[in-house]
Order: C-alpha cells, then sequence, then structure tokens
C-alpha cells in the first residue's frame, strides 16, 4: 500500500524555512525538524528524503517569496530609478521588522556555501546573478529613460548595489542600526546620479 501524506506539505516547508533562516542548515537538528514541521522521522524521510532536501526545499520556497515575486514586480515599474529605490527601501524595511536578526536567509547561506553541496550553491549563485541582473538592465533602461547617466557603468554598478544590499542584510543583524543602513541605501543612490 502505498505511503499517503496526511499532512500539508507547503506548511511543512514553510515551518522548516524559518528554522533553517534562523540557524542555517548545520545547526538545524532533526529533532527541531521534527518539532517544527510536526512530522515523524519516518514522514519527513517519505516526503522529503530527508534534511537536505528539505533545505534546498525551503530555500526554494524563501528565494520564491522574498525575491523573484519582488523583481518580478519591480520590472514591470515605469520609472527603473524608482524600481531601485523601492527595492532598497524593502530591504531597509525587512531589516527594520526582523525582530529575530535573521537577515536573508540567501545571503545567510552564501556565507557558508562552502559547507554546501552543488544543488545549493547554484540556488544561492542564480538567486545572486538574477539579482544583479536586474540592477544591470533597470540602470540600462534608466539611461535610455535619461534618469540615469550614461556615465554610470551598468554591469560593476549592478554587482556594487548587490554587495550593498548584502551588506544592509548582513550588517543589520545588529552590528549596524537603521539610520546606517539607510545611509548605505542613500549612498547606493548616489551611485546612479
Amino acid at each position: 500500500m502505498p505511503w499517503e501524506k496526511s499532512f500539508d506539505v507547503e506548511t511543512a516547508i514553510s515551518n522548516a524555512m524559518v528554522l533553517f533562516w534562523q540557524k542555517g542548515y548545520a545547526e538545524s537538528s532533526m529533532a527541531e525538524l521534527l518539532s517544527v514541521t510536526g512530522l515523524s522521522r519516518g514522514s519527513l524521510y517519505n516526503a522529503f528524503n530527508g534534511k537536505r532536501n528539505l533545505f534546498v526545499k525551503s530555500l526554494h520556497k524563501y528565494d520564491e517569496q522574498e525575491r523573484v515575486s519582488v523583481l518580478k514586480e519591480l520590472s514591470e515599474m515605469e520609472s527603473p530609478l524608482a524600481a531601485i529605490r523601492q527595492f532598497l527601501d524593502g530591504i531597509l524595511r525587512r531589516t527594520a521588522e526582523d525582530d529575530d536578526k535573521k537577515g536573508c536567509f540567501l545571503i545567510n547561506t552564501s556565507l557558508d556555501l562552502y559547507a554546501h553541496d552543488e544543488e545549493t550553491t547554484l540556488i544561492v549563485k542564480n538567486a545572486i546573478q538574477e539579482l544583479t541582473s536586474f540592477f544591470e538592465i533597470m540602470i540600462t533602461k534608466g539611461q535610455a529613460l535619461n534618469e540615469i547617466p550614461l556615465s554610470v557603468d551598468a554591469a560593476s554598478t549592478a554587482n556594487t548595489m548587490v554587495g550593498i544590499c548584502a551588506g544592509i542584510r548582513v550588517l543589520g543583524r545588529g552590528v549596524f542600526d537603521i539610520k546606517a543602513l539607510e545611509g548605505m541605501a542613500d549612498n547606493a543612490m548616489k551611485l546612479l546620479r
């Protein structure tokens, strides 16, 4: 008789995602995963083939919620400069509202890629590359609309913008206060003028 799921898979992934986001892969124990998902060990293995696959699904879910959907919406804005500012404001808002100081799950994972497998590394690298491409495309569009000077190098400035965004999320976990982070975002915008 085939095994049947008696739980909501998406809820289990969401609950695991929060744990992995807070503690990382290595520090999230199987006992904690069973507790937050409400699953038995057998159910977790039957549904997800173990901790690593659940981590990958959690990382994909986070990426879809926090990056893919946001960039899709911002890419449709008429003003590329306003889209970039709104992205930075969103990062600042999420950082300010992050009472648990979790930061960004993707950036957190990028800090210890050496400990992850090729699939996880690829998820993180693709997400960062797509964010870089978003900035580069917005800068190029902004130049075509005379919002951003042609003297701004789109590719290198896009890389710098990603670095600033990562810095905001990492330093926003308790090192810098919101005023300092706002200053970083304001300086990022100055690169586009």
